[in-house]
């Protein structure tokens, strides 16, 4: 019987997705609050009025990403994300030229819709298809690109608007997104392991199995303990539990808190007197901590249930954002 192969191609998958999470987070909330002061203060604009465009683009996000989940389904993401970071990288570049309220509006609003209605979304729908048993320490691995990049990305926009402006630090930021996404998404994403002859998780292919050209592959069946079985729901099928629900709440109330705290974070700390580039390190320090949760996360959902994992998630943060309130200072 032949053997599982040494390198399953999904870890590719997972490595070139941890750079797409990374990229993802130039228009993230962190990086986002490094802008906020500096284009509020040029244009006189209220802090509401710069949150609204945000608000907008992630309205038009969410309503995308009815359309884009089912198309990453039937052609995967390597096309998806390409044109994906191709427009927002344009977007991002776009606002050094802001000069009127709805230039801002359109671009920032644009930029937005494509990071949560297709960017946001593709990791968990990529890397569900490649790995079932070990789809925690994956999906770790690939969203750990999210902590490193609220860690160095507004660091980077903060060190090249302090010593050229908030306009060249936004071209900086969109040729940065560029730069790290355009070729890894076309060269390397796959829809699902079936295409390449493969199971998830690396298993040997089943007898006759075929691959996205029609042809043949590995005809070696796997063993019992290779067999991954997974319960699978339709969108019907999904809407008619209770349990769908609740997971929709929590996961909303969560992210609806992380991401209001992501946002003013280093404005609050710049109102309370302290540097810019000390409150952006501070984040960095943050982020960096954050990412090493998320690994252990990801090995400890393979081990306990995930609703007991999410229950001490959501109980921590609640603690920090407590915590966070009675800050005034570095010290």
């Amino acid at each position: 019987m032949r053997k599982r192969p040494r390198f399953f191609y999904g870890w590719v998958i997972v490595a070139t997705m941890s750079i797409v999470t990374v990229a993802q987070t130039a228009e993230f909330n962190p990086v986002l609050g490094v802008f906020l002061k500096p284009i509020t203060e040029e244009f006189g604009w209220s802090r509401s009025t710069f949150a609204g465009a945000i608000t907008v683009g992630t309205m038009i996000g969410g309503l995308l990403a009815i359309g884009i989940g089912p198309l990453l389904d039937k052609v995967g993401p390597r096309w998806v994300l390409f044109i994906g970071f191709f427009i927002l990288g344009w977007t991002i570049v776009g606002l050094a030229a802001v000069g009127a309220l709805w230039h801002f509006y359109l671009l920032m609003a644009s930029s937005r819709a494509v990071v949560s209605g297709v960017i946001a979304i593709a990791t968990g729908v990529v890397i569900s298809k490649w790995f079932i048993r070990k789809r925690g320490r994956a999906m770790a691995l690939a969203t750990t690109g999210t902590r490193l990049g609220n860690a160095f990305m507004p660091l980077y926009v903060q060190l090249v608007l302090a010593a050229f402006g908030w306009r060249t630090a936004t071209i900086a930021l969109g040729v940065f997104t560029w730069a790290i996404t355009l070729l890894p998404t076309g060269l390397f994403l796959r829809r699902q392991p079936e295409d390449m002859g493969l199971l998830p998780d690396g298993d040997p292919p089943r007898q006759g199995s075929m691959n996205n050209d029609g042809e043949e592959g590995n005809e070696t069946a796997p063993t019992p303990e290779d067999q991954t079985t997974e319960v699978s729901f339709t969108l019907r099928q999904a809407l008619r539990t209770r349990s769908f629900y609740l997971i929709l709440f929590t996961s909303s109330a969560l992210f609806f808190g992380g991401a209001g705290i992501n946002f003013n974070l280093i404005p609050y700390f710049t109102d309370q007197g302290i540097e810019p580039t000390a409150a952006v390190t501070v984040l960095t320090v943050w982020s960096l901590l954050s990412a090493i949760g998320g690994l252990a996360m990801g090995l400890i959902v393979e081990r306990v249930h995930v609703r007991f994992a999410m229950s001490a998630t959501i109980f921590m943060v609640s603690l920090g954002i407590g915590l966070l309130s009675l800050t005034d200072s570095l010290e």
